[in-house]
């Protein structure tokens, strides 16, 4: 079953990447997905760990290191490592997600305006600003 669906994951991103090009959003996500079935099913660390820093250096090329889609990616690798018993990589990609949750926070953070910084425009006004015919 799982060969069936590695098979699939594959010629998914032949096609991606025929189609999109390389460094492609979806041939990332493409690859993460592949990485997981490697990873939580079918015991392919190894192929796991290739997979998962390809599709972070894809997501990073395109969105930085704020992008949501690393934490599964971060996830992943943690995993991966645990699973080897490589505990200091393990812990090198919690510190990395860490971080990446941290800068997240951040992100949040900069785009709530502070309370009290809105204007509150009664309705009339709304409207006039917003439907009344230019002059």
């Amino acid at each position: 079953m799982f060969q069936d669906a590695e098979t699939m994951h594959l010629k998914a991103i032949a096609i991606k990447e025929e189609l999109l090009g390389p460094e492609d959003y979806e041939v990332g996500l493409s690859i993460g997905h592949l990485a997981s079935l490697y990873n939580y099913h079918m015991n392919m660390h190894c192929a796991a760990e290739k997979l998962y820093l390809r599709s972070i250096s894809i997501s990073l090329k395109l969105f930085g290191e704020r992008y949501s889609g690393l934490e599964y990616d971060y996830r992943g690798l943690v995993h991966v490592f645990t699973q080897l018993k490589r505990h200091d990589r393990a812990n090198h990609y919690n510190q990395l997600l860490q971080h990446w949750q941290e800068l997240r926070e951040q992100s949040k953070a900069e785009q709530q305006p502070a309370l009290g910084d809105e204007q509150i425009l009664p309705l009339c006004e709304l409207h006039a600003k917003f439907f009344a015919p230019n002059d």
